[in-house]
């Protein structure tokens, strides 16, 4: 539905992105995240201009639920603020 658009959106334009809000992106990631394709959250991710502790949790949880551990702690370990939510 709505988030298959989202996806086409993103795919068809990734420099309009660019201009949108990092809750956008953080909405995108996830989906990607959910729908297992941690690949492309991480490709997101790293186009972020810009970065929120919501942006460093949410592709965090995304490793986790898809069982790649060992990349969610490395990502911890980088991510430069933690705060309540991110130790949760």
């Amino acid at each position: 539905g709505k988030l298959k658009y989202a996806f086409q959106l993103f795919e068809e334009s990734p420099e309009r992105m660019k201009m949108e809000s990092i809750l956008l992106w953080n909405v995108l990631i996830n989906g990607y995240c959910r729908a297992c394709d941690t690949k492309m959250a991480k490709t997101l991710f790293e186009s972020m201009p810009e970065k929120n502790s919501g942006s460093w949790s949410t592709l965090i949880k995304g490793y986790v639920d898809s069982g790649q551990l060992n990349r969610a702690r490395q990502l911890f370990e980088l991510m430069p603020e933690k705060n309540v939510v991110s130790w949760t």
